[in-house]
């Protein structure tokens, strides 16, 4: 039977004939095609900057506290630093810079360590390694200060969004604004974004297949509405990464987007928003002081970057409201708001409860309340707030006799006073240890819970 079966299946083969043929699909392969936008996506626009060339770039090596850091700097004006992603280099952002230095800025291209002309090795990629002691953030912040820059915008790609990410998380005296073009990010214990406070722009290409629009969403969530911007472009079909800022259409959204975020007004779009003249403070003939309104402003006349941001920064109504309060207030004419419209200025001033101020503290420089961050502001905000060994004040039973060398030591016979003769001894996740000096010599201990 095994034979028969065996003789049977021989017979069926003898039909089979090989053959090849060519393969004549006409099925479409987008990942081999240049990326073409859907017809009802294609808004093109029009930009004063495309037939502009390259400006000539100065390529310099910074001899930072760090590392040897090399830049690539175009034009003159207000800083902003471009960040690249991994793996590449300065040359990256060619594409971005006649648009930056047409809305009034420098651009300062950064070689990473390891990348275009910066010498030495690599840095770790992984955005938690951004934050570390001489990571990338560090490094940053070496070449301002090389720079003498104090404040900067940051744009960043890929990595370089996500060390802009970091640096608006923990050194937010040094940043302006904030660019992050598909950043690769992740949030970490003392890194969240809920702590962002400088104006932050996300730029994502729906499409791109190597960083998850859906998971930056997630993470989004938790970033204050008032200072976030998410746009989402589309070029119509899969396509892989990168390419997108020199693509023939969307191309020039994007650069019109990034420079329309940094000031840049475009004087044929519908519904402009007048800015308001420099102001600035002179004396008259009579020798009088006077606030001067100036219509033209030469660029050669600005010299710090807070006149530049009185040109291109619009009033809110807020800030407006805030303006004219204060005025009425330091003449002394609040009389005159109660009695005449008092809704149409105290309706529009901004709510600063402490809850509200104990999250966005910069507010108070946006409305024009403060000047400038107080001195040693970013390293406060950084620093723990109780350490072991702090001076703290405390409320218990002390001696209360000021005569006495105890006096406002720790006396279970005294009276129930605060007392400044307190050290913080140590911290756990639920309460804080003190010592507080005894009137019978020695320390007495008291904890209180966080």
């Amino acid at each position: 039977r095994e034979s028969a079966n065996t003789l049977g299946f021989a017979v069926a083969c003898s039909s089979i004939r090989n053959a090849v043929s060519v393969n004549q699909s006409t099925r479409r392969t987008p990942w081999k095609e240049v990326p073409k936008l859907k017809k009802r996506d294609v808004v093109r626009v029009e930009v004063p900057w495309a037939a502009t060339p390259l400006p000539a770039g100065s390529v310099r090596v910074l001899d930072t506290s760090l590392r040897h850091i090399a830049v690539t700097v175009y034009g003159q004006g207000r800083p902003a630093v471009l960040l690249h992603g991994y793996p590449s280099d300065a040359t990256s952002w060619r594409w971005l810079v006649p648009a930056l230095v047409h809305a009034g800025y420098q651009a300062i291209a950064i070689d990473m360590p390891g990348c275009g002309h910066s010498p030495g090795p690599a840095l770790n990629t992984h955005s938690r390694f951004n934050a570390e002691s001489g990571g990338a953030c560090d490094i940053v912040c070496a070449v301002l200060q090389v720079l003498g820059l104090s404040r900067a915008t940051f744009i960043g790609y890929d990595w370089g969004a996500g060390i802009a990410l970091n640096l608006a998380i923990g050194w937010r005296a040094q940043c302006e604004r904030i660019v992050a073009f598909h950043p690769s990010f992740n949030e970490d214990k003392g890194r969240e974004v809920s702590k962002i406070r400088t104006p932050l722009l996300a730029l994502w290409v729906k499409e791109d297949q190597f960083h998850s629009l859906a998971a930056w969403r997630k993470i989004a969530t938790r970033i204050p509405s008032d200072v976030y911007e998410l746009e989402v472009l589309s070029v119509g079909v899969s396509h892989g990464s990168g390419g997108y800022g020199s693509h023939p259409v969307i191309g020039t959204l994007i650069q019109a987007r990034v420079a329309k975020f940094l000031g840049w007004v475009d004087p044929g779009a519908e519904g402009v928003q007048l800015q308001r003249r420099l102001e600035q403070e002179a004396c008259s003939t009579a020798g009088k002081r006077v606030v001067e309104k100036r219509n033209i402003v030469l660029s050669e006349d600005i010299t710090d970057a807070s006149l530049a941001r009185a040109l291109t920064d619009a009033v809110t109504a807020e800030a407006a409201a805030v303006k004219e309060f204060r005025a009425l207030m330091d003449a002394g004419r609040l009389n005159e708001l109660y009695q005449k419209t008092p809704a149409a200025i105290l309706g529009a001033l901004p709510e600063l409860s402490p809850s509200k101020l104990a999250k966005d503290m910069e507010i108070l420089l946006r409305l024009g309340l403060w000047k400038s961050l107080p001195g040693g502001w970013d390293m406060m905000t950084k620093s723990a707030r109780y350490f072991v060994g702090r001076q703290v004040l405390v409320r218990s039973q002390v001696c209360a006799c000021p005569t006495s060398t105890s006096y406002m030591s720790l006396d279970e016979a005294g009276k129930v006073l605060t007392t400044h003769r307190a050290k913080v001894a140590s911290i756990d996740d639920s309460s804080v240890g003190v010592e507080i000096d005894a009137s019978c010599g020695g320390n007495g201990q008291l904890s209180f819970s966080r």
